[in-house]
């Protein structure tokens, strides 16, 4: 990896990390009903927009690449909205792996399903791993320590997670791969839409959940969580093509897990309990291992 390349994924981890604390601080100090989350993703994501316009520096797109970004910008708004309400419902440790290693099962699978991609031995070991990390957190959540909400949200945030890859193998096997930036712009557009359309018919008529925080109540952290968002986006998109994928994922995947632990348990001081730890690191083995590196 070049020097470059090693600095952008420094880069690139600084600025999840950031804004994945951003995303649980307001999760759990500003949202108070469904509606205020879909505000905050929809201002974040037309932040976004800006910001990746100015990188794509057009609006100009074929057809299939503006069907994938349609499909990709509803995925992308799901898996969004679900990791705000996962932080919200349970620890920013905890759920940042099972976002992680479980976004990586369901690409395996998927990707063994519509792309009979191989699966080698170590990556079935992984993916028993993951398996067995959950069923280890079911036993947690039977005992209280956490809700069912939090599985049901991490576990689907998971999957659209893991959908993210298999509709990038998509678009990267169309004739207009080199499409990929305006690919981006066109995916934050239709997540706007798509969360400005939830928004609305949550909230018309006398019986609406109304959106309780005002504007400038989420704007600075909607502004820089959009940013950061943004390039992570950008520099992911040169770091997947220029990097071996068995070197950049699974160190992008443990740096994340890694620097957000530090995180919750010294910014906010998040504690995990015996079985939630024992959860954790089984699960970040089977990062590495579905992931292939051995």
């Amino acid at each position: 990896m070049s020097a470059l390349n090693f600095a952008l994924l420094g880069v690139s981890l600084a600025c999840v990390v950031f804004g994945s604390c951003l995303n649980n601080k307001v999760a759990k100090t500003v949202v108070n009903t469904y509606s205020d989350t879909l505000y905050y993703n929809l201002l974040l994501h037309l932040v976004g927009i800006v910001i990746l316009f100015l990188y794509a520096r057009t609006f100009a797109i074929h057809t299939p690449t503006l069907l994938l970004a349609a499909l990709f910008g509803i995925d992308s708004s799901l898996c969004t909205i679900l990791a705000v309400l996962s932080f919200r419902n349970g620890p920013m440790a905890l759920t940042t792996l099972i976002g992680s290693a479980g976004s990586l099962l369901f690409s395996a699978i998927l990707g063994t399903i519509l792309f009979k991609e191989t699966v080698e031995p170590v990556q079935i070991a992984g993916i028993v791993l993951i398996l067995v990390a959950m069923v280890i957190l079911t036993g947690a959540r039977a005992e209280g320590n956490l809700s069912r909400t939090w599985f049901v949200c991490v576990i689907l945030q998971a999957f659209f997670g893991g959908m993210q890859g298999i509709i990038q193998k998509w678009q990267g096997a169309t004739p207009y791969t080199e499409e990929k930036p305006v690919f981006l712009l066109y995916t934050f557009i239709f997540c706007s839409l798509f969360i400005a359309a939830w928004l609305f018919f949550r909230t018309r008529g006398a019986s609406g959940e109304k959106v309780t925080v005002p504007l400038k109540g989420f704007l600075p952290a909607a502004a820089i969580v959009g940013v950061t968002t943004s390039l992570v986006n950008i520099i992911n998109l040169k770091l997947a093509i220029e990097v071996p994928a068995a070197v950049f994922f699974p160190i992008n995947s443990g740096g994340y897990i890694i620097l957000t632990s530090i995180a919750s348990s010294l910014y906010f001081k998040e504690k995990l309990t015996l079985r939630q730890k024992v959860s954790f690191v089984i699960g970040f083995v089977a990062i590495f291992l579905v992931a292939n590196v051995f």
